[in-house]
């Protein structure tokens, strides 16, 4: 199927299944988005890079959605992986919580260092 590039950047704009390809839209801007911020870690405000990672709980069932939404050709295999990232992502907010480092100074010993 072919939606264009524009859909692949403006949500909801592609003139097949709106809705469910705007989502994966909408998800993969926000990668972008996390991503930028991962590069530019020394760049960004603390409190700004915070805010937008917290976005990546998010995108895990966004993911999720808009695979098992769109899912047609291999259905099976496509359930799976989304299943798959589900079940990545709710792991990850269960253990999340518990491995923080509550050492301020420590955390922003390993911030002070260059990324190779």
């Amino acid at each position: 199927m072919d939606i264009g590039w524009i859909s692949v950047v403006v949500p909801f704009t592609s003139g097949y299944e709106p809705v469910w390809v705007g989502l994966g839209t909408v998800v993969f801007d926000l990668l972008i988005a996390v991503t930028a911020t991962s590069v530019l870690r020394h760049s960004v405000p603390d409190q700004w890079w915070a805010r937008i990672h917290s976005v990546s709980y998010v995108l895990w069932s966004a993911v999720a959605v808009h695979g098992s939404a769109l899912g047609t050709g291999s259905g099976w295999a496509l359930r799976a992986v989304s299943i798959a990232c589900l079940v990545a992502g709710i792991g990850a907010v269960i253990f999340r919580p518990p491995s923080r480092q509550p050492d301020e100074t420590l955390r922003h010993r390993i911030g002070e260092q260059p990324w190779r």
